[in-house]
């Protein structure tokens, strides 16, 4: 199979082109970075913001693997998230080829309880949350129109080694130096997290299952905050944390005082930190046969170890 993958030189991306390898795909990766694949993989070396895609009319590729995305530049999401996949997919009408997605959880928005599945009203906050919710829809309906298969891919929190967001690294070290503290009952709040080899997993499923076409998955791995924190002062050798500080006050502290400098708390940062929502994967189980590669406690002592 001749498979393209955008926005090549995350972890999830660099992930993503080694299975592919490893499954006997022909690898073409669009990135407007240096970025150091396999041999093997054909780099097309573009900014995807200023990129004509003219390249496709004369390419035969069997799937696209969108992960393209922008975590911080708010005022390019739009284009990036949006505007960018639909002037690809103009180019892929009557050709055979599977539009693959990877999406977010966030599009749901920040839900603090319940079970959040695909059925889940979008509720977006963030530029990137609604930038990826518009995607979504309009995506779906450029190929539902013009008859493209394609499958989207929600994971929730995705963490490894070398990933560039530092937030459970920052987590992490909260705990192992004692600054961390519980905002809410530790054996009720959900800690959703998902190892980017399951991330990976899932996105090949996407690409080449009949039953994804068509179709949204969610992907996340799930344990409580307590586990959490026990696994990471187990592997560090410290005692777990005991202040507890009810949610309703940090949000009061939150609201008067964010404005300064180096506050350590926001209220998204509260939200996952007390959330109780959980994100199950029955649907992608169900129709693809997924199963976690990496279970989360196991993938986490490994990130730790990693972290040193």
């Amino acid at each position: 199979m001749n498979v393209l993958v955008t926005g090549g030189s995350g972890l999830i991306e660099q992930k993503l082109v080694a299975y592919l390898i490893s499954q006997g795909c022909n690898v073409s990766v669009v990135s407007r970075k240096e970025t150091v694949f396999d041999k093997d993989v054909r780099l097309i070396k573009m900014d995807l913001l200023k990129g004509s895609f003219s390249f496709l009319e004369n390419e035969d590729f069997d799937i696209v693997i969108n992960c393209a995305a922008d975590l911080k530049n708010y005022e390019v999401m739009e284009e990036l998230h949006v505007n960018v996949p639909l002037r690809m997919l103009r180019f892929l009408r009557n050709r055979g080829c599977r539009w693959v997605q990877l999406s977010s959880v966030g599009v749901y928005g920040s839900k603090i309880s319940g079970v959040i599945d695909e059925a889940t009203l979008f509720s977006p906050r963030g530029e990137y949350e609604v930038t990826k919710a518009q995607a979504e829809q309009e995506i779906s309906k450029y190929c539902q129109k013009n008859d493209i298969p394609f499958s989207i891919l929600r994971p929730s929190n995705v963490f490894g080694i070398d990933m560039v967001n530092t937030s459970l690294r920052n987590l992490i070290k909260a705990i192992k130096s004692g600054r961390f503290f519980y905002m809410a009952n530790p054996e009720q709040v959900s800690m959703n997290y998902v190892d980017v080899d399951n991330v990976v997993e899932g996105l090949w499923l996407c690409s080449i299952k009949r039953d994804a076409v068509g179709q949204a998955y969610n992907l996340s791995d799930r344990i409580d905050q307590k586990e959490f924190v026990a696994i990471v002062c187990d592997e560090y050798g410290v005692s777990p944390p005991i202040l507890f500080i009810p949610s309703f006050i940090m949000r009061w502290l939150c609201y008067f005082f964010a404005w300064l400098p180096g506050f350590p708390l926001t209220p998204a940062a509260i939200n996952a930190l007390t959330t109780k929502a959980e994100y199950p994967t029955q649907k992608i189980e169900r129709d693809l046969g997924f199963r976690i590669k990496s279970p989360l406690p196991q993938a986490l002592r490994a990130y730790i170890k990693a972290l040193g």
